[in-house]
Formats: structure tokens, C-alpha cells, sequence
């Protein structure tokens, strides 16, 4: 996400401004630093807006984005939708949103965890039967993931934009057992094989512009 945000700063050659939807505590700007990019947040944690603010965010706004954005239209020239759609019923709703906030010509940066069709309808389907702590109504109670989405579904739901890139990530996820995450060598190996195999991934970055008029 963050080599194609600087790739915006620098092909446009003016001050930007960006709103990171669910930001958290503002780890994007971890990946930095993105020179001519004013960087906003919204979040429902006032403690972790708190923390964003510190790390350099220049606006940084409380609230549930599943109620829409509280910005204006055309305000913004990247918006960036990491790991949240997954955790909304209606996420196509804050796609809706994003594209009213964006500047016509504007960037959409979406990163969700993808399945491939016969997983998804288990996890919807099945799995709920099978668990009764896998219902949707449960999962969103505790914020967990309620949507599920393969790569057509997801560039289906981004309908109203025109997709220039797709770059899948994590073809095999060790993070909880194996130091390999920590290596160079094996994030360059992810990244190769996410751009030519999006697909055989774990998660994807979608790289979306909003039509000019």
C-alpha cells in the first residue's frame, strides 16, 4: 500500500490529502514516509486515535465508519480501506462512502483477506451449522470477520471504480510460529508472488481510481 501511495504523491506533484478508514493507531504511516501527504484517521478508539495523532496523523476522527463518513464530498485524494470491509455487514455502504469523499480521479486502496469460491460459501454456509459461534450476528458483535470475499466478488462490490492494480500478499502466513515475516527475503518473495499470483493468496491490495468526470 504504501509504495502505491508515494507513487501518487509523486506522480502528482502536489500535497494530498489522505483519510486512513479504521486507522487504528496509524501504522500506515509506519511504512513512510510519504513527503506532501497529509495523513487523516477515523477510528471507534479515542485511545488509539490518541497514538495516531503522536505518530504525526494531522486529523485523526472518532467514530463508527459502518455510519457512514463524517467528511465532506470530494475531500480527500487517497482514501485507504485496509482490513475493515471484511468486518462490516454492508461493506459495499463504505465503498459508497469512499467514493463520495474521494476527488473525482482520486485513489482507493482496499487490502481484505480473499477465499476462493468453495471456501467462502462454507464459511457462510457450513461453518455457522457446524459452530454456532461462526454466526454472522455473533462475529460482528465482536468485531470479527462477518464478510468474506473472493477476488471477482471483491473487484464486483469496487464497481463504480476503475481497478489499476491487484497485488495478493502472504501466499503462506507463518506469523505466529515462524521468524520468516521478519526476513527481507521472504517479504520480496511474497510480493513476487502476489503480483503474478493474486489469487493463490491469503489477502489482496486492490489499487482503485475513482472516474474523472
Amino acid at each position: 500500500m504504501a509504495d502505491f501511495i508515494r507513487r501518487e504523491i509523486a506522480v502528482q506533484r502536489r500535497p494530498l490529502r489522505l483519510l486512513d478508514v479504521a486507522c487504528g493507531q496509524g501504522r500506515l504511516i509506519l511504512y513512510g514516509p510519504f513527503p506532501g501527504a497529509e495523513l487523516h484517521g477515523m477510528d471507534v478508539s479515542r485511545s488509539s486515535l490518541c497514538e495516531a495523532r503522536q505518530r504525526g496523523y494531522t486529523g485523526a476522527v472518532e467514530g463508527n465508519v459502518a455510519g457512514g463518513l463524517p467528511f465532506p464530498d470530494e475531500s480527500f485524494d487517497v482514501v485507504v480501506c485496509s482490513h475493515i470491509l471484511e468486518h462490516l455487514r454492508q461493506p459495499q455502504g463504505l465503498v459508497s462512502e469512499a467514493c463520495r469523499v474521494l476527488r473525482p480521479g482520486g485513489l482507493l486502496v482496499v487490502g481484505v483477506p480473499i477465499c476462493v469460491w468453495w471456501t467462502r460459501l462454507l464459511r457462510i454456509y457450513l461453518l455457522p451449522l457446524l459452530v454456532p459461534s461462526k454466526r454472522s450476528d455473533l462475529l460482528a458483535a465482536r468485531f470479527g470477520h462477518v464478510h468474506f470475499f473472493t477476488l471477482p466478488s471483491l473487484k464486483a462490490m469496487l464497481g463504480k471504480f476503475r481497478i489499476e492494480d491487484v497485488r495478493g500478499f502472504r501466499f503462506f502466513s507463518d506469523g505466529r510460529y515462524l521468524p520468516l515475516e521478519n526476513w527481507q527475503w521472504y517479504y520480496r518473495m511474497n510480493v513476487a508472488w502476489g503480483k503474478a499470483f493474486p489469487r493463490l493468496t491469503s489477502e489482496v491490495n486492490v489499487i482503485a481510481r475513482k472516474p474523472a468526470p
